[in-house]
């Protein structure tokens, strides 16, 4: 007869075992522990994210703000000479929180030719003139001119201005002129005119 000898398990078998199921919640627990803190880092860093994005728009508002505010604000007038075929815009920026370092004019007409006068300071207040001299030429068809200004600030932002110069009648050298909204460089939006006063002694302002 084939006798099976069982071996007792001794006590401390019983202990690791003991020990094993007692420790299977504090692993359980322990893995739920590190979930829920990978989680809450998740929510901070979007959080952060979010606080950063937040923050460069804020600086982005901000610089634009800033530029706008360093935008010139320029009043027009204009005086002309029949005889002499002579148009001259007289520019005076009213913009004290801004100071113009330089300007160009380019004319969109082959029968006129500009000329540009330097800058003056007046007690904070800029003023310059631009002279637009034609041809007869330029009342064979539709007397009209455009003129593209360029400023730039002392800070060294770009600004671009169009102005339109028109005769009322092709046959009575009668000029009027619409100077239209200053805008920055990397600006691309349309151009919104500028308001008009019938009589041309006044000045015409634009922001």
């Amino acid at each position: 007869m084939n006798l099976i000898l069982m071996e007792v398990p001794h006590w401390t078998t019983y202990a690791q075992s003991c020990a094993a199921i007692i420790s299977v919640p504090g692993i359980v627990a322990a893995f739920i522990i590190l979930f829920v803190k990978d989680k809450t880092q998740e929510r901070k860093i979007a959080e952060l994210g979010n606080i950063a994005s937040q923050l460069t728009q804020m600086l982005n508002v901000s610089e634009n703000r800033y530029r706008n505010s360093k935008k010139p604000h320029l009043e027009t007038r204009l005086e002309q000479d029949a005889e002499q075929n002579k148009v001259q815009i007289f520019f005076r920026n009213t913009n004290r929180a801004t100071s113009l370092k330089e300007y160009n004019a380019i004319v969109i007409n082959d029968d006129v030719r500009p000329s540009r006068y330097a800058i003056a300071d007046n007690n904070g207040e800029q003023t310059f003139s631009l002279d637009l001299t034609y041809t007869d030429e330029l009342f064979i068809f539709a007397p009209i001119i455009e003129v593209i200004l360029i400023y730039q600030t002392d800070e060294g932002y770009i600004f671009y201005q169009e102005i339109i110069v028109a005769s009322r009648d092709i046959h009575e050298r009668n000029f009027w002129h619409i100077p239209n909204s200053i805008t920055l460089r990397e600006n691309t939006s349309a151009y919104v005119l500028g308001h008009v006063d019938d009589n041309e002694t006044n000045w015409i302002g634009v922001d």
